[in-house]
């Protein structure tokens, strides 16, 4: 195997792994914007959690960020709560945000560094 074949497996390998850190990322922040919605909706047990579920799978569509904004969004209107898609983007924001602490409470300078590690 030459270097340049090394190189190129290093660099997959590091983009398999950032790739799977963000969606890893992306799904925690999701949880909790679920578990936050499931709350101003009023839900709990089971319901909460299928509901959380459901943020969760809405993530994962095309759309991604926005078919979870939209799906809350309208949501909490057929509730008569009133948010804004900023309001709700900014939200997500916060729970992103959340998400890239580390155990020890110190923000991590890299999300996406191998030393992060999310369950």
């Amino acid at each position: 195997m030459s270097i340049l074949d090394e190189r190129r497996r290093g660099v997959e390998e590091r983009f398999r792994l950032e790739e799977e850190m963000l969606f890893k990322l992306k799904a925690r922040r999701n949880r909790l914007f679920g578990e936050w919605a499931a709350n101003a909706l009023g839900l709990a047990g089971r319901e909460a959690d299928d509901y959380v579920k459901s943020v969760i799978f809405a993530g994962c569509q095309a759309l991604g960020d926005e078919s979870v904004v939209t799906m809350v969004e309208q949501d909490l209107r057929a509730k008569s709560i009133l948010r804004s898609r900023a309001e709700l983007r900014e939200m997500l924001y916060r729970f992103l945000e959340m998400t890239a602490i580390g155990d020890n409470g110190s923000a991590c300078s890299d999300p996406l560094s191998p030393r992060r590690a999310i369950a």
